[in-house]
């Protein structure tokens, strides 16, 4: 599973071997400079979507439900966000809606 302390260690070093900046980064990616920034400084949570672009723009694996379409990772994110919840609730609650989910998927 991705998250955003692992795309953002690989960013650092991806960065590094590769000489980029942020900016450029960004603009490969498609992703703002101003998220790029809060990304690099640990601030905020990046969303599905740009955690997303950016752990295959650095090569990380990922598993497919993650970053497939944008309704399961957004439930996801959802569910992360609940304070209510312990970690291991939240990844059953996940893979509870990822099942339904699918069911109710037109192919």
């Amino acid at each position: 599973m991705i998250d955003q302390e692992s795309v953002r260690t690989a960013l650092i070093h991806y960065r590094k071997d590769n000489g980029l900046s942020l900016r450029e980064v960004g603009r490969l990616t498609g992703i703002s400079p101003t998220t790029m920034s809060r990304l690099s400084r640990g601030v905020g949570i990046l969303d599905m979507n740009n955690l997303c672009r950016l752990a295959q723009f650095v090569g990380l694996p990922i598993n497919g439900y993650e970053c497939d379409g944008n309704t399961l990772p957004n439930i996801k994110a959802a569910i992360d966000r609940d304070d209510n919840l312990g970690a291991g609730s939240k990844e059953t609650l996940f893979e509870i809606m990822s099942v339904a989910y699918r069911q109710f998927v037109k192919d």
